[in-house]
């Protein structure tokens, strides 16, 4: 019976998180959140034997989990955009609580990187839960802009580990990254090929700037001779 409700979930999954595709019956669902309560309290019990934050990770990993199953279940038993996305938003924070929860055995940089990996993941996704429920074109631009935005924090962040000229090297590919990926749905956006023009300029430019910070790594002639190709590469 329980692989029988388990694998009408994995069907909702499958057939469309984001589409009205399945529809969940209330004595279905009933039952997927009763096994849920009950897997739940097994996993917490089995996360007994362990200690500090190894034992706080598998109870948020046991919680991530039945979050998932519940709110999959409640999404295909309403069966609406606004349930999915109220789905998409549940499981997203309990699996944002969870990663973050991971990083506290780290130090440092390494930490910070990994809290900004929690971060940039749930933004993310957070992102597209809320391009699906809307549905539309403008929407799924600014997913894609807000995804570009996080995914640069997280460059940024990574860059910390490094210094001088390879930490700045870094930090320019970070935000020419970012600048072309902003380019890209600036276009998409206007849709005409003047805007397609300025998107292939506002790209080279990104490019052009990370191949003249790489030239501050040299000096003399050679930086002369690095930034002179770097000009005639981009056309500056």
């Amino acid at each position: 019976m329980r692989k029988t409700f388990y694998g009408i979930l994995a069907a909702c999954a499958v057939a469309g998180f984001s589409q009205a595709a399945f529809a969940l019956g209330d004595t279905e669902y009933d039952a997927i959140v009763k096994q849920a309560d009950t897997d739940l309290k097994a996993a917490k019990q089995s996360c007994s034997s362990l200690s500090g934050n190894a034992e706080d990770v598998c109870k948020l990993k046991a919680e991530a989990d039945h979050t998932r199953t519940v709110q999959r279940a409640k999404a295909a038993q309403k069966n609406t955009p606004e349930a999915r996305a109220e789905a998409s938003e549940k499981i997203a924070d309990a699996d944002y609580k969870l990663a973050k929860e991971k990083c506290d055995d780290l130090s440092g940089n390494a930490k910070d990187v990994c809290v900004q990996q929690a971060k940039t993941d749930h933004d993310k996704a957070k992102a597209d839960y809320k391009a699906a429920e809307k549905g539309t074109p403008e929407a799924r631009h600014d997913a894609i802009k807000d995804k570009a935005e996080a995914d640069y924090k997280l460059a940024k962040e990574k860059c910390d580990s490094l210094a001088g000229n390879a930490k700045d090297v870094c930090v320019q590919q970070a935000k020419a990254d970012y600048d072309k990926a902003k380019a890209n749905v600036k276009a998409a956006e206007t849709g005409t090929p003047a805007a397609r023009q300025d998107a292939m300029r506002e790209r080279n430019d990104a490019d052009y700037k990370v191949a003249k910070e790489k030239c501050d790594s040299l000096s003399g002639d050679a930086k002369d001779t690095c930034v002179k190709q770097a000009k005639q590469k981009y056309n500056q």
